[in-house]
């Protein structure tokens, strides 16, 4: 299989037509770009521009390739000409790339089909790449090696004292959560009170997955029963749910009232960064801290701060009620005016109703009882007929009831499936990106021994709570046992991947009796030896 690297799927993202100024709307072409793309290749001289190949080297694929890599590595941009132009590029990539996954996936299909010795389609390590690629575009992180940059007020300085603690080695998101508070507090001390907040709050938002798989022939008299060159149809039942709930993290006022005298001082009348965390960004010097200010007056305002302001790093916006117009004294007179007319005729329509049932029911009432009279009689003589054959068609009955619900509430829940699916999950935390984004998943099933993909990626939108997905494999031709993987990996957090083994076994295949055709083709030897006389019973007369 080819493994196509990260570096040359961003140059093969570069080169799409979205990016172009002549086929895109959105797409534009400065004549600043003269002089500020030339100082953005100067600052990041490690990205490869001189492609030999079409379309890299156009100046459109140029431009998006050193901004895509501007916003892996977060670089400061002009903000009314590149800046602008790199948030149009960003938002759409997350889209590209799964497109880039879906081409992947028929191209696989392909040389699988009509290439199945030797084929040179991609392999399982180049479907992941892009999938991680598109987590990297939304956090903006250039390695996806450190996932815990994605979480609030990160840099190197925090993530050194992560990585290089001596009694634990932090390197995801869930080991952090999973650490004790006080550990958690410790590891984070270059962080201030309401820096650690935040980090906290992210955290406990961070979807956590929960995978539940089961393989089953559908439409078998044993379903669990796996046979050689069956149809297997595995459904992997997802919960969704949160790193608060899992590891039991404390939420907002809890941490808030804890770490209050740790929250961030006042300097100048403004709400500043605290002294540890200031020396450790290098954003300020010990030397240039105001000295003789009261604490006590300090602390107690920005405690009092800190309530009132909002997180800068959360992006949802409430929505403003709007109040209802006020009417005039005349529109409201004419829409009183009109509801008593309304009133008058639907009095009026049900009297003329009212009147004709009465005169109506009176010729009725001898035809009801002849037609009671007569139903009387005839269900009589049924009952006596049907109490015969009632006792051995009722198992019948019931067996064929209980498999018609079955598959009739499979198809119902198909049906419902596909009617209801919206493409709207939980909103991610996404800082750097410039849309809302929601969360997306995919879900395949690979064989990480071979390193091969059994199953295509689907892409999941619309997980809330709880969602099944059936996928459907071929089993083997021959009796053996499987290992596979089932993987959901997420397409806006780095690294963000829940999987689960599982294991099948294939039996033999059940043989056919065929007894019953064995006097058909004694008949049709027997036939065959008889001689068709050649005249007709019918002839023409001449």
């Amino acid at each position: 299989a080819t493994l196509i690297p990260i570096k040359r799927l961003i140059t093969i993202l570069s080169g799409s037509l979205e990016f172009e100024p002549s086929t895109s709307k959105d797409a534009t072409a400065r004549p600043s770009d003269n002089t500020e793309l030339p100082e953005l290749m100067r600052e990041l001289p490690d990205v490869e521009i001189h492609v030999k190949e079409m379309p890299f080297y156009a100046p459109y694929s140029v431009k998006a390739r050193l901004l895509l890599y501007s916003h892996l590595r977060r670089v400061d941009l002009p903000p009314k000409t590149l800046d602008e132009d790199r948030l149009k590029i960003i938002s759409r990539c997350p889209r590209l790339c799964q497109e880039m996954v879906s081409c992947m996936s028929q191209i696989i299909s392909y040389c699988r089909q009509y290439q199945p010795k030797g084929h040179r389609g991609p392999g399982l390590d180049a479907l992941e790449n892009a999938m991680r690629l598109s987590g990297m575009l939304v956090q903006g992180l250039k390695d996806h090696r450190f996932p815990l940059l994605q979480l609030p007020h990160f840099d190197s300085e925090v993530l050194r004292h992560c990585i290089s603690s001596k009694k634990r080695n932090i390197k995801t998101m869930a080991q952090l959560a999973a650490l004790p508070e006080a550990d958690r507090r410790n590891i984070l001390r270059p962080l201030s009170g309401q820096k650690y907040c935040d980090v906290v709050t992210v955290l406990a938002a961070h979807p956590c997955i929960t995978l539940q798989s089961v393989a089953e022939v559908k439409d078998d008299d044993d379903p669990s029963h796996v046979t050689a060159g069956s149809l297997i149809t595995i459904t992997t039942k997802l919960v969704r749910s949160t790193f608060a709930d899992k590891y039991q993290l404390p939420g907002v006022e809890e941490l808030l009232s804890r770490y209050e005298n740790q929250l961030p001082n006042m300097t100048n009348g403004k709400i500043g960064k605290s002294v540890e965390a200031a020396v450790v960004d290098n954003d300020l010097e010990e030397d240039d801290l105001e000295e003789g200010a009261d604490d006590d007056q300090v602390r107690g305002a920005a405690v009092a701060e800190s309530k009132r302001l909002k997180i800068s790093w959360d992006k949802k916006k409430k929505d403003k009620k709007r109040k209802p117009a006020k009417q005039s004294k005349g529109e409201r007179r004419k829409k009183e005016k009109q509801r008593r007319e309304e009133a008058a005729k639907k009095e009026q329509v049900q009297q003329s109703k009212d009147g004709s049932d009465n005169e109506a029911g009176e010729g009725d009432s001898s035809s009801k009882a002849l037609i009671k009279a007569e139903n009387s009689s005839g269900s009589d003589a049924d009952s006596e007929v049907e109490s015969d054959d009632e006792v051995p068609t009722r198992v019948n009955d019931s067996e064929d009831e209980e498999e018609w619900n079955r598959l009739q509430n499979e198809t119902r829940g198909e049906e419902a499936l596909l009617l209801t699916a919206k493409k709207q999950s939980h909103e991610a935390h996404a800082p750097l990106f410039p849309d809302t984004k929601y969360e997306w998943w995919w879900l395949y099933i690979c064989d990480r021994r071979k390193k091969e993909i059994v199953s295509l990626p689907q892409l999941i939108t619309s997980l809330q709570d709880v969602e099944e997905v059936k996928t459907h494999i071929g089993a083997p031709e021959k009796p053996c046992s499987l290992t596979y993987t089932v993987v959901l990996r997420s397409d806006c957090y780095v690294e963000t991947e829940y999987n689960i083994p599982l294991k099948i076994t294939v039996h033999e295949a059940k043989v056919m009796k065929t007894d019953q055709w064995d006097d058909l083709d004694e008949d049709e030897e027997a036939n065959s030896g008889v001689e068709i006389s050649s005249e007709s019973e019918y002839s023409e007369d001449d």
